[in-house]
């Protein structure tokens, strides 16, 4: 059944000896076969019994790797688990698992510093030559972090609005791939610490702390969730940066603790696991680990540091520290041109940041941003180097290139991005697109950014989750229309405007959409979505339609019997957990009635013509019934005929 090992193991207990006796059976395919094998296995008992609670095989990847036509380390593994008790036997286990895959190094790994003395290169070999982890650029073709995949077949680039239905999102995609945490960032307070740790696909991120001197991680006291999992309508829920905070609060977010609700002790160890997943549940988890915090403030190397941000000429760095909307830090302003700001690791918890041009007719904001001293190493706090800010005043865009998106987000992790964007003459702050660097290949992203500016008159929006490279309005010469959403998970609303024509666009699971027809306002929502089909809710009057691709449905929004949309299904970006749809306006003198296939008020449809063949209904309905009438009539003279029969013969 495709599998290259079977690993057979026994215990059965001996009442007379008050042991268990254990036997070892290993096995590897030959022939369609299964033939015995030298390799050898052993169970870790006090695995099996402090950190499992039940049996486990053991068996070392030197063995393995003597057969190197059925064994590849680098490979993800497929397994499949069966259990036997007394009253089990081969073909009927007890219990099963699987089948299953799983990564090599996702399972009990060691988490260790990247900026540790004695940290293994070969594996944090990008965050100690570049100081950050780079991410792929979505936009460009090309593989620009060197892990090779590129674009919509890298991982970097599952939640892109541009590759919906493509690369790691496409229907047939098969995903055989754990998580892997590709690096650690741990820094160490007094009364508090902070784990920073990134991985090599989109996931979630939980630290579990455990209780004091437990260095077996047996007693887990606190959760401490990635910000990802406490604000998922403004950042995704999967990401590759993630942060764990410990230090003493009482906030919670969505009924979940922001941290734990009690100080650190100076100069302690504390055990904890890192546990990512991804959004197919495919999850890693390290090992007990432990970290220990300063003894004193004056032996904290990361808890007081000065930040300072290397812009590009012509450009200005300013920090608003207590995030009253008030920049009262202009960086270079005070002590020089390059001079600082000091500050400390609680100050530093949430700030924020604008880089601004000389004239503030451009700028980015990064709004409760994480400063760190490992966060700002000298090589990610340097963005000047030509091309790092994108500005260009010819095509009306600004953004950042993949490498600067890369330093600032993934290591001061924004929980918020706004952009303000410069206008062409004329042209009207109405509709926000991401586009590559060239300020082309463009994508509407209005919905995503909330439907609207935050500020229409200096035409600043909201930035969709942080993503960068280019952002513009008004026009997207060179680049598509369709309306970008992708993958929030929590319900918000926005709006697409006045129907005319045929408007796309990307819709979330849960999202609310507004949409007018007519003057009248309606909501779809996206309400349940498999791999191939999605349920949708259409309101002002409920109505619920299941749409697969490429499916198109009419919709009577009026009840008076006459269809005044079409909807249709384009594609389901499942891993994302969004839809992109297509609304079109049906005029009054082409209009399908509801008759023909339309949704009418309050009904429940979870089938329906595909657009263009509703017209025969009515027509086809109407033949079927003289069909079933004539055949009632042929049944009827059948059955008198049959009774006269047995009349006769009973005579």
């Amino acid at each position: 059944m495709g599998y290259e090992f079977r690993f057979k193991y026994t215990s059965q207990w001996n009442a007379s000896t008050s042991k268990a006796v254990e036997m070892f059976n290993a096995y590897k395919c030959e022939d369609s076969d299964w033939k015995v094998s030298d390799i050898k296995l052993s169970a870790w008992k006090k695995k099996m019994c402090s950190d499992i609670g039940g049996p486990m095989l053991a068996v070392k990847k030197a063995d393995l790797a003597r057969f190197p036509t059925l064994y590849d380390s680098t490979k993800d593994l497929r397994i499949y688990v069966a259990t036997i008790g007394n009253s089990g036997n081969i073909t009927s286990p007890t219990d099963n698992a699987g089948p299953g895959w799983t990564t090599p190094g996702s399972v009990d790994f060691e988490i260790k510093s990247a900026f540790d003395y004695g940290a293994d290169s070969a594996k944090f070999e990008d965050i100690l030559k570049n100081g950050y982890v780079q991410g792929e650029d979505c936009f460009m073709s090309g593989d620009e972090d060197g892990d090779g995949t590129s674009d919509c077949s890298d991982w970097d680039c599952q939640y892109s609005s541009k590759c919906s239905g493509m690369g790691v999102n496409a229907v047939n995609y098969t995903d055989t791939s754990s998580p892997l945490v590709t690096g650690v960032k741990i820094e160490e307070y007094t009364n508090a610490a902070l784990i920073m740790y990134d991985t090599n696909k989109p996931t979630n991120g939980t630290l579990e702390l455990y209780g004091y001197g437990d260095t077996q991680c047996l007693n887990k006291t606190n959760d401490i969730y990635d910000i990802g999992i406490l604000k998922p309508s403004s950042i995704r829920a999967y990401k590759t940066w993630h942060t764990a905070v410990i230090y003493e609060t009482s906030d919670t977010i969505g009924g979940k603790n922001v941290s734990i609700n009690w100080p650190l002790v100076a100069g302690s160890s504390y055990n904890y696991k890192i546990k990512v997943c991804d959004a197919n549940g495919k999850c890693a988890i390290s090992r007990c680990s432990s970290f220990k915090t300063a003894s004193t403030s004056q032996k904290c190397s990361y808890c007081n540091f000065v930040t300072r941000i290397k812009a590009p000429s012509g450009w200005s760095v300013a920090y608003d520290v207590n995030r009253d909307g008030i920049y009262e830090h202009v960086q270079g302003a005070v002590c020089g041109p390059n001079a600082g700001m000091k500050t400390n690791y609680t100050s530093g918890r949430k700030v924020n940041i604008k880089i601004y041009n000389s004239d503030s007719s451009v700028y980015i904001e990064f709004l409760n941003a994480s400063l760190t001293k490992s966060g700002l190493n000298d090589k990610v706090s340097t963005v000047s180097s030509s091309g790092s800010i994108i500005h260009d005043t010819t095509k009306n865009i600004v953004g950042l290139n993949s490498e600067t998106r890369d330093k600032i987000v993934n290591n001061l992790h924004p929980e918020a991005c706004r952009i303000k964007i410069p206008l062409a003459s004329g042209a009207v702050c109405n509709t926000l697109y991401h586009c590559d660097d060239n300020g082309a290949n463009c994508v509407d992203r209005t919905v995503a950014a909330g439907g609207a500016p935050v500020d229409a008159a200096n035409c600043v929006w909201n930035v969709p989750y942080c993503e960068f490279s280019t952002y513009k309005t008004s026009d997207a010469s060179g680049g598509t229309t369709t309306a970008g959403g992708g993958g929030g998970g929590s319900a918000s609303s926005s709006g697409l405007g006045e129907i005319t024509g045929e408007k796309s666009f990307d819709i979330d699971l849960y999202q609310n959409v507004n949409f007018n027809v007519s003057g009248a306002e309606h909501t779809i929502t996206l309400k349940n979505m498999t791999n191939t089909s999605i349920t949708v809710s259409i309101k002002s009057v409920a109505q619920i339609a299941t749409l697969s691709i490429e499916e198109s449905r009419n919709i009577d929004l009026d009840s008076d019997g006459t269809a005044d949309i079409s909807v249709k299904l384009n594609s389901i970006n499942y891993n994302g957990k969004f839809a992109k749809l297509t609304i079109s306006k049906i005029s009054s003198a082409t209009g399908t009635s509801q008759a023909d296939g339309s949704i009418g008020t309050g009904n429940a449809v979870d089938g329906g013509s595909q657009s263009g063949e509703t017209s025969q209904t009515s027509a086809g309905a109407g033949n079927l019934g003289i069909v079933i009438l004539i055949v009632l009539v042929i049944l009827a003279v059948i059955a008198v005929v049959i009774i006269l029969a047995i009349k006769y013969y009973n005579r």
